[in-house]
């Protein structure tokens, strides 16, 4: 069995991929909403949990995995780290599978950060409207941010219970959420940042996948700045960018068997 981690649309796809050319495959998803996601795309086995280095190796263990595929989220470092080194002790062979990053230009209105910490530090000075498009996990650390609790600030998060809940204890208010699942079109993200009056938007390196394009045309169309925190830079064991590489690379291992 092939154990695939999952985190984007692209891992969903990649499962189903997998196990429409015949071998059994195993997909796990952080959320109960990216399961079912999953399971829409067609894959037939989905554990939606988040994993832990033990659930990890039991799941090896008692499922016979013969090769590892990660498809996490490119911001996700800390599993790939855990898996990294956990299947170079189990000597299982890993691959990583990660979307390209987007060539970003050099222009005034788009500002290069490298943390989550930066771009709070950086946005400060560029606007009262604040349009965060990074997920939830790191939402915390916006609202709590000295000189934040003067400026508006609007999230886009998926539209889950758990993820509602956490904007709410946050703070933040049904006016201040955008609670939708993306990527949006240029179209979209204008309408959106027109409607909330944005001065600032901050966002990750997603790619082209992700959305990041439409992104920065809207803003440059609007002539708003666009903070982008830079994409955490992990050396892998095997960087896989296209399907067809996962495919070859499992061709690989059966035939080391």
């Amino acid at each position: 069995m092939i154990l695939v981690l999952g985190g984007t649309t692209e891992g969903h796809k990649l499962a189903k991929a997998i196990q429409d050319k015949g071998w059994k495959v195993l997909l796990t998803t952080v959320s109960s909403y990216g399961g079912f996601l999953a399971h829409e795309k067609g894959v037939t086995e989905v554990r939606s949990k988040a994993l832990t280095r033990l659930d990890f190796e039991q799941l090896i263990d008692q499922r016979q995995i013969k090769a590892v595929v990660d498809a996490t989220h490119p911001y996700a470092t800390q599993i790939s780290e855990m898996v990294i080194e956990s299947c170079n002790e189990l000597n299982l062979p890993y691959g990583r599978y990660e979307r390209p990053g987007y060539d970003l230009p050099d222009h005034p209105l788009l500002i290069r950060v490298k943390s989550y910490e930066e771009a709070v530090t950086a946005l400060k000075p560029l606007g009262a409207n604040i349009f965060l498009t990074i997920g939830s996990r790191r939402l915390a650390l916006f609202c709590a941010a000295p000189g934040m609790q003067k400026k508006k600030i609007v999230a886009r998060v998926l539209p889950e219970a758990d993820v509602i809940k956490q904007c709410q204890e946050l703070g933040l208010k049904p006016n201040q959420l955008v609670a939708m699942q993306g990527p949006f079109s240029r179209e979209a993200n204008l309408w959106m940042f027109k409607h909330f009056q944005t001065q600032v938007v901050v966002t990750k390196e997603s790619g082209q996948v992700g959305g990041f394009l439409s992104k920065w045309e809207a803003c440059l169309e609007l002539g708003i700045p666009l903070i982008v925190i830079e994409r955490p830079r992990l050396t892998y064991p095997k960087l896989l960018i296209e399907q067809e590489d996962v495919l070859n690379f499992i061709k690989e291992v059966e035939n080391n068997e």
